[in-house]
């Protein structure tokens, strides 16, 4: 199973991690990442998240939780239901550790441009980590990391017909 999906996302087996399903993948990115970072020597208070107010709870809450530790967090607001790709770089700084965005919202159906907005953020500071939550996309567009610019994706097996808890 692992083989064929990693097929099918385009990215080798060993990429890939499986957990209870989208909420945890999305707090395993978030705090897994901060957490990395701080055991590897950065202090939470030199972290820096951005992120946008249009995001699944899974994500609020992992950044909430982070906020809690001392990592500064900026929430990006929406113009006319799309995240402007100016208002996310200009968040972005030294501090700057992971941009977290959906791909797709679940409630609108509205499509981010995660992929442009990877590129530009990877342009303004190569060393910030691109978090897509890509729960809503699958059924209906290629989404794989590569596609996406992402460093870190996250899917929900039951989204694309696969069984609750994967």
């Amino acid at each position: 199973a692992r083989t064929r999906i990693a097929r099918t996302c385009n990215v080798k087996p060993d990429e890939l991690l499986f957990t209870s399903g989208g909420t945890e993948s999305n707090s395993l990115a978030i705090l897994g990442h901060v957490r990395a970072l701080k055991k590897a020597g950065r202090a939470y208070s030199d972290m820096h998240i951005v992120t946008t107010t249009l995001e699944h709870s899974s994500t609020k809450n992992a950044c909430e939780i982070a906020a809690e530790l001392g990592v500064s967090v900026s929430y990006v607001k929406p113009r006319h239901g799309t995240i402007a790709l100016d208002d996310i770089l200009s968040e972005i700084g030294s501090r700057s550790i992971m941009v977290t965005i959906h791909h797709v919202q679940s409630e609108t159906g509205t499509v981010q441009r995660v992929a442009d907005i990877a590129r530009a953020v990877k342009k303004k500071n190569p060393t910030t980590i691109v978090h897509v939550d890509a729960a809503q996309s699958p059924l209906w567009l290629d989404v794989g990391p590569h596609r996406l610019i992402a460093d870190l994706v996250t899917y929900d097996a039951q989204k694309v017909q696969g069984p609750k808890g994967v």
